[in-house]
This record gives C-alpha cells, sequence and structure tokens, in this order.
C-alpha cells in the first residue's frame, strides 16, 4: 500500500524526470557516434562536412547538459512531494492516535519516524527506483544505438553479459534489509534516549553528569555499530558489483580487439565502442546498487506502512453519535478496576455531577492522577464501566475527552512557539476571550512578552490555566496546577478559575493543607480505594 501511494504522489514529476532524462540519454548517446564518423567518413576531406558534424556535436552537448539540468531539478520536485506528502502523513497519523495507543511509541520514536525512516525511504526506494528507471532507459538507447549504429556482434555481447549480471542482487538482499532494519530501530531507541537525557539536564551534579556522558556515548557506540555493520556489508557488495562491471569492460575490450585483428570493423567503431563501454557499465552499475538499497528499505516500508495504515479511527456514525452527547450532566464510575505494575485501582465506583467541583487528595500513589488517565482515555480500564449521561463510554473516552474535556496535566507542556500561539494552540482559540480584569496586567504583558522557552514553572501553568479558559471545554480536569504558582499570584490565579464557566472541575491537590473549602466535594483515595467523602 505504502510503495504504491508513493508513486501516486511523485508521479507528474517522475514521468517529466525521465522524458528529460530520456532526451539527455539520447543527446550523450549519439556523441560516440561522431566519434566514429570523424575516424571512418573518408568525405572528411570535405570542410562542410566536418563543420556540420562539429555544429551537431555542440548541439548534443549542450542538449545534454540542458536536459540534465532538467533531469536534476525535476528529481529535487520528486523530493520535495515526498517529503512534504509523507512527513505530513506521519505527523497527522501521530497526532490522531487514540490516546491510549499515542503513548506506545517515546517522542524519540515518533521523530524518528518522521526524520529517519522518511530520510531512509527517500535514499534507499526513492532515488534508486529513479535510477533504476533511468539507467534501464540509457541501456536500451546506448543498446540501439550500438546495435544500429556501430556493430551488433559487440552489442549483443556487452548487452547479454548486463542482464546477467542484474540478477546478483538477489542473493543478497535479505541480509541488507535485515541490517539496515536493524540500524533503524537502534537509531530510533538511541534519539528516545538523547531526548530522555536532554530533558534531564537540569540540577545535576558533576558526578552525574560524567556517568550521564559516560551511559549516553556507550548507547551512541551501540548505534554507530549497527550503521558499521550494516555499511560495511553493503561496501562489500559495491566492490562486488564493480568486479562485475569490470568483466563486462574486459569482455568488451577483448571482442574489440579481436575484431580489429580480423579487421571485420573500423578503428572509427573501435573508438566508439570503447566509448559506449562506460555507457554500459555506468547504468549497470547504477541498477545493481539501486536494487541493493531497494531490498536494503524493506524492512523500513513495512514499519511505515504498518504505522500509516492500521486504522484504529472510530467509523463515523459511531463518531456522530458521541459528538451528539450534549451537555455533560453526570460522569460516573462503577465498579472500575485497573492494574498497572504494583498499582491497583480496587473498584472505584462514583459520580461526577453538572455544576460541581471536586477535589481528588491522597498521598502519592493513591490513584488521583490515574483517575484523571482514564477520563482523558490515555488508559483503558480492565473492568467496570464509565458512563457519561448513563451511557457507557469505555472504548471511547480518548474522543471524548479530546472535544469535551480541557486537561492539564502536572508536567505542562509549553509549545516552543510565542504566546499567541501557545494561548491558542495555534489559532485554535480566541486570546480575546481571557477575563484579563482578574489577573493582574503586569503579569499578563510579562507573559506575552517572554520567550516560551524561558517561562518558569508557574509562569507556564499559569499560561495553561488561561489556554484552559478560552477553550470552550465545559469539564476541566486539572492536576495541581497551581503548586508552582507564586504566592503573590496564588490568589488572583485560584480566582480566575473559580470564574472559569465549567460544568464539571475535578482538580488533584497533593497537598492537604490547601483551601479545600471552595470545592462541592473532596475524595481522599488511599492505595488505589476511594477512602472518603466529604462534601462541603
Amino acid at each position: 500500500m505504502l510503495k504504491k501511494e508513493i508513486l501516486k504522489t511523485i508521479r507528474k514529476p517522475l514521468i517529466l524526470e525521465i522524458i528529460f532524462f530520456l532526451i539527455c540519454t539520447s543527446s550523450a548517446a549519439l556523441i560516440p557516434y561522431m566519434n566514429k564518423l570523424l575516424f571512418d567518413e573518408s568525405s572528411l576531406k570535405d570542410v562542410n562536412f566536418l563543420l556540420k558534424l562539429i555544429l551537431v556535436y555542440a548541439l548534443l552537448i549542450i542538449s545534454r547538459n540542458l536536459f540534465s539540468y532538467l533531469t536534476q531539478l525535476y528529481e529535487w520536485k520528486i523530493e520535495k512531494k515526498y517529503a512534504v506528502h509523507f512527513r505530513t502523513r506521519v505527523f497527522n497519523c501521530s497526532y490522531n492516535k487514540r490516546a491510549y495507543e499515542y503513548n506506545n511509541l517515546s517522542t524519540g520514536e515518533y521523530v524518528s519516524l518522521i526524520d529517519n525512516n522518511i530520510d531512509a525511504i527517500s535514499e534507499e526506494y526513492i532515488e534508486p527506483l529513479y535510477n533504476i528507471i533511468n539507467s534501464i532507459f540509457q541501456l536500451l538507447v546506448n543498446g540501439f544505438i550500438l546495435f544500429i549504429f556501430i556493430d551488433w556482434r559487440i552489442a549483443l555481447t556487452i548487452f547479454i553479459a548486463s542482464i546477467l549480471s542484474l540478477f546478483i542482487p538477489k542473493l543478497t538482499a535479505e541480509n541488507l534489509s535485515n541490517k539496515r532494519n536493524d540500524y533503524i530501530k537502534q537509531l530510533a531507541k538511541y534519539i528516545s534516549t538523547v531526548t530522555d537525557l536532554f530533558e534531564g539536564n537540569f540540577g545535576l551534579d558533576k558526578k552525574s553528569k560524567e556517568n550521564i556522558k559516560k551511559y549516553q556515548k556507550k548507547k551512541l557506540i551501540i548505534t554507530e555499530n549497527k550503521k558499521y555493520v550494516w555499511g560495511t556489508y553493503k561496501s562489500l557488495l559495491d566492490i562486488g558489483n564493480s568486479v562485475v562491471m569490470d568483466i563486462i569492460a574486459i569482455s568488451a575490450f577483448v571482442i574489440v580487439g579481436f575484431l580489429l585483428i580480423k579487421k571485420e570493423i573500423t578503428i572509427g567503431t573501435g573508438v566508439a565502442t570503447l566509448g559506449y563501454i562506460s555507457s554500459f557499465i555506468y547504468p549497470i552499475r547504477t541498477i545493481l546498487k539501486s536494487v541493493n538499497s531497494i531490498h536494503s528499505a524493506n524492512y523500513v516500508i513495512k514499519d511505515l506502512e504498518k504505522f500509516l495504515f492500521i486504522n484504529n479511527q472510530i467509523d463515523d456514525d459511531t463518531l456522530n453519535e458521541i459528538m451528539e452527547i450534549g451537555e455533560i450532566e453526570t460522569i460516573e464510575f462503577e465498579n472500575v478496576y485497573l492494574k498497572r505494575g504494583d498499582f491497583e485501582l480496587k473498584n472505584f465506583s462514583y459520580i461526577f455531577e453538572k455544576g460541581k467541583s471536586y477535589a481528588l487528595i491522597g498521598s502519592s500513589g493513591a490513584g488521583k492522577s490515574t483517575i484523571l488517565e482514564i477520563l482523558c482515555g490515555s488508559i483503558k480500564i480492565d473492568k467496570g464501566s464509565i458512563k457519561i449521561n448513563g451511557i457507557e463510554v469505555n472504548n471511547y473516552l480518548d474522543i471524548i475527552a479530546m472535544n469535551y474535556f480541557s486537561v492539564i496535566k502536572q508536567k505542562t507542556h509549553i509549545f516552543n512557539a510565542d504566546y499567541s500561539s501557545n494561548i491558542t494552540n495555534f489559532g485554535a482559540y480566541n486570546v480575546k476571550d481571557i477575563k484579563r480584569g482578574l489577573l493582574d496586567e503586569k503579569m499578563l504583558n510579562n507573559l506575552s512578552n517572554k520567550n516560551s522557552n524561558k517561562l518558569s514553572g508557574g509562569e507556564k501553568q499559569i499560561l495553561s490555566i488561561l489556554k484552559s479558559s478560552i477553550s470552550n471545554k465545559r469539564i476541566l480536569l486539572f492536576d495541581e496546577v497551581c503548586s508552582a504558582i507564586d504566592k503573590n499570584n496564588l490568589g488572583k490565579v485560584r480566582t480566575y478559575i473559580d470564574n472559569i464557566d465549567y460544568d464539571i472541575l475535578i482538580e488533584i491537590s497533593h497537598h492537604l493543607d490547601n483551601d479545600l473549602d471552595r470545592y462541592s466535594s473532596i475524595l481522599k483515595l488511599k492505595n488505589g480505594e476511594l477512602e472518603s467523602v466529604v462534601d462541603i
């Protein structure tokens, strides 16, 4: 499926590239024939014939260079069209994944897919593909001219030897593909490791940094060893291909020498033939190398194909039914059980009602964040039922959350973009909906003028709260959204949250001394169980 989509995407520029290459090849192929005429035609005593020969020679050179440029130009167009289409496809597919599936891959693995895999397919499949097509045309054009205008015996010898050499890559294809795939997979792991290490480069002492550097180098060496194994095997195959080309060149040299001794060909024919040898050797070498490259890319293509074409999307009828939920009156957990590692959420049951706010409290590992993760659809429950307005939605929570819930996790992510893009999610929301009168104007100005990479933890939380307030989502799921905000701004931010127009607010608090009387109910969890509920 992926190969068909690739060909469909690059079809138009590929056809033009082939046409331009065919004209370029035809022009280049006629140049050795001009050499033959130069040596063999007795009419060269005629200056007019020589001038015509020079003119044709010059026109062939101009044509070859012009269409060579156009060929390369359209090769870049092929690359551009492919890269834009498939990098967009991978990114969109990543963003469209169901929430519970998205975490199956790390950030580094997603980056590797959109970068390394796309580049690998371009270098090891697309470029070799049009190189093979071009080389086949080059063989046919040169073979035709050699057969018709030079000598059919020489043409037949070179052509048969060339065709037989094309079967060599089949002997090594599987091994080369496996080694390439091993390297790509290891590279994805290395990128994940480095991404994680960069994110953790804060507050480390000297000894920790030195050990992390050694750890990074160890992972890098493993990765480069995989590349080295693939590269050396590929180089060995290239040398083998070169030997085959040398055999073809020697065969042509021998038959030309033999026919010259027998006086069955002219000197001009011999000179032209030797000129055509490279026109056969180069495309054969290109075909052999390109076929190896295509086999090398097979596993990379299969991996990307699996990623792009596994369809876990909800059908339109079901999606429309989900979107017709309307206003959410209740969110009900009924005997919800979940086990992840050593943690268990044990038959949690509770009904969250419209018009109320809830605080989830308890020590670390009590299950508070798990409740929010379940509501977000990031993790699936093992047993029990979750209902919205009395309708079970276990399999669709991630879709509902995306459309109805505003979620702020404890680890706040801020995009590497300007304030406007961050606060509006790149134009999805209207910044004018912020209730500026409830917040300090100086603080807001500071947020809008500051580089997003230099925001403090508290500033990131404030920005996320502001974004949530203009999202028009009626269900708010907050995890410690004020934990890093300084005391000078905390009161105003809490007042701002209280004035957000929501239907249900569920907020996690890890600090039991917080002002909890602002909530309608306080749910205390302990070891994965609902220990108590206090209604205010």
